[in-house]
């Protein structure tokens, strides 16, 4: 499983590019729930497409683990993550 780093708050930064939470984005595509510190302002309420566990289990149910943690890594490392 992808281990993010501390207050990252990347994947917060472009909801609007996913169709499921783009109702959460502001203006700039960063969702309105994220806090000044990259937190998640709603983190125990968050919807389901905003935990890694349960997008893979239920978007790529057949993806193998080390996949998905690959290719999450990888759309992470474009954003500009240090993972």
């Amino acid at each position: 499983m992808i281990n993010c780093p501390p207050n990252c708050g990347l994947c917060c930064k472009h909801v609007d590019e996913v169709p499921e939470i783009s109702h959460l984005a502001l203006l700039d595509g960063t969702c309105r729930h994220l806090t000044a510190d990259n937190q998640c302002g709603i983190y125990d309420d968050r919807p389901d497409i905003c935990h890694t566990d349960w997008v893979r289990a239920h978007v790529f149910p057949d993806m193998p683990m080390a996949q998905f943690d690959e290719i999450t890594k990888g759309i992470c490392r474009t954003r500009g993550a240090k993972i």
